[in-house]
């Protein structure tokens, strides 16, 4: 059955004319009422990764949204600048469609379109957005990105999360770190704050901790010093997909480590294994995100990188948990790639020395 057009309401052609037509300020920065700063920009000195000798020729391409160059900064450490939070307040805004609409603003944060969902809508007086439009998109992003926004909200107004599918551990973490939402798919506000918090300055560093403590004081330690988090087959996924995986497995298991199956085990299951590792290892994307908690304070996360995709997002969130980062850049093939079991070898001693 062909896709019905989909219906727009009056407040996103008013804000659609408003822009297109009449070329009236639309970003959301201009259009809020008020602003204020929760925590301030900072400079900070990160260390470096820990890698082998020749690792970074070995990288073929990045990952979509990132660069050669951001990348090789984010590796070879040193000084960093971290963004500020800031707050932005709304009155007499509209939620639609995943987007906050106020004048010729048409703001999106949420992936998802649910005009019709049955527990969204109505009107709220005053609220905090406590989702994030990567959190919508990516499960990695909502345990790091909408998992610490909780916390930095909830003092400032009755929160709200938009509307979307579940990710599949999402309630496990939820009652693991102690987080509540209420979520709407439309609605009317009287008063909005939107948050910017994308920077890893001292508040997040903070709230991050305060997330790592309520997970730790939920479930036991595991007595498991290494953990090898396993994924999902990416052969659709351009060069994700790791062609000795098996034998990848079987090496790790032989070096001692314990292995996490996100695809077959609950989050409290990934809990009781993980919890208290000082090393995990796992390949690049958004299942690293099930070590973030568990991991032991200095702990070392070791990131397997296809050569076609290198992306060292979890480096600055490793400089904010206080955690070693490590990487090794997999051996191009057709299909894929491999992992070097030798160098694997090699980068596991370093990291232990």
């Amino acid at each position: 059955m062909p896709r019905l057009p989909r219906k727009y309401s009056l407040a996103e052609v008013r804000s659609a004319v408003m822009r297109q037509i009449f070329r009236i300020e639309s970003r959301y920065t201009a259009i809020c009422q008020r602003s204020w700063t929760i925590a301030p920009a900072e400079s900070q000195v990160v260390p470096a990764a820990i890698y082998l000798d020749g690792e970074l020729e070995k990288v073929r391409g990045v990952q979509e949204n990132t660069r050669l160059e951001a990348e090789l900064l984010r590796v070879a450490g040193g000084m960093r600048e971290h963004a500020a939070t800031k707050a932005y307040q709304f009155k007499g805004v509209v939620l639609r469609n995943g987007r906050l609409l106020k004048g010729a603003m048409s703001h999106r944060v949420s992936a998802l379109s649910q005009p019709d969902a049955a527990d969204g809508g109505g009107y709220m007086e005053s609220a905090v957005l406590a989702s994030t439009l990567m959190g919508s998109l990516y499960f990695g992003h909502w345990m790091r990105d909408d998992a610490s926004l909780n916390l930095a909200v909830q003092s400032i107004a009755p929160l709200v999360n938009i509307a979307r599918q579940e990710y599949f551990h999402e309630q496990g973490y939820r009652e693991l770190l102690a987080l509540h939402e209420q979520r709407i798919a439309h609605g009317n506000f009287g008063e909005l704050v939107l948050l910017d918090d994308w920077g890893q300055n001292a508040d997040k560093r903070c709230r991050y901790q305060k997330l790592r403590a309520s997970f730790k004081s939920a479930i036991p330690i595991s007595g498991n010093q290494r953990v090898y988090i396993k994924r999902a087959d990416a052969s659709d996924l351009r060069g994700r997909a790791l062609l000795n995986a098996d034998l990848l497995e079987q090496f790790l298991v032989q070096q001692g480590f314990a292995v996490v199956d996100p695809d077959t085990m609950s989050a409290q299951e990934i809990a009781r294994i993980s919890n208290g590792a000082r090393l995990v290892v796992g390949l690049e994307g958004s299942h690293l995100a099930h070590s973030i908690y568990p991991i032991a304070d200095a702990g070392t996360l070791l990131v397997l990188q296809p050569p076609l995709r290198f992306n060292n997002v979890y480096k600055d969130l490793s400089d904010a948990m206080g955690l070693n980062y490590a990487f090794l850049v997999g051996e191009p093939a057709a299909g894929g790639f491999t992992v070097d079991l030798d160098r694997l070898g090699r980068l596991l001693d370093r990291v232990g020395a």
